[in-house]
């Protein structure tokens, strides 16, 4: 009897692992297969997301055509055929008998000066940041600050 109890417990001490790794062995099979289906369906999922941007991307190009550059395109060819049409009015200026004295000339001529001179500058040397001395008001200026102190840049280099 003794054997036998002996040979029973070896029994159940070797098949309890084996049951176990044969039982991991056919879950994995199963989780594996699993695994893959998950994967292969979030790869379709990219696919679909990619697809729904280009599409919303050329929707979005359709509608700036016809909303924005399409109308820009027509204003800007009317602004075409009015400068051609201005630049025809002021070639015959040049002929009219009232040139000498005429106040559009004028006006054409001032607005080409604004955009040729540049802004003047006060030069760097001597570049004011408070008032003259003697004329200290004591008021507070843009900046926040009282005009007690005179400085120029060099003065202030110099401290």
């Amino acid at each position: 009897m003794a054997t036998t109890e002996i040979i029973l417990a070896l029994i159940a001490l070797v098949s309890g692992p084996v049951g176990g790794w044969l039982t991991a062995r056919l879950l994995r099979k199963k989780y594996d297969a699993e695994v893959a289906k998950l994967q292969a369906e979030v790869k379709g999922a990219q696919i679909n997301s990619r697809g729904d941007e280009l599409e919303n991307v050329k929707t979005a190009m359709d509608i700036l055509m016809q909303q924005v550059v399409e109308p820009l395109k027509i204003e800007i060819n009317a602004i075409r055929k009015e400068l051609v049409r201005l630049r025809k009015v002021v070639e015959k200026a040049n002929n009219c008998p009232h040139s000498a004295n005429c106040p559009v000339r004028d006006e054409l001529q001032k607005s080409e000066r604004i955009d040729l001179d540049p802004p003047q500058r006060q030069s760097g040397s001597r570049k004011k940041i408070r008032a003259e001395p003697g004329t200290c008001t004591h008021e507070r200026g843009e900046d926040g600050y009282t005009d007690e102190r005179y400085y120029t840049v060099a003065d202030r280099d110099r401290l």
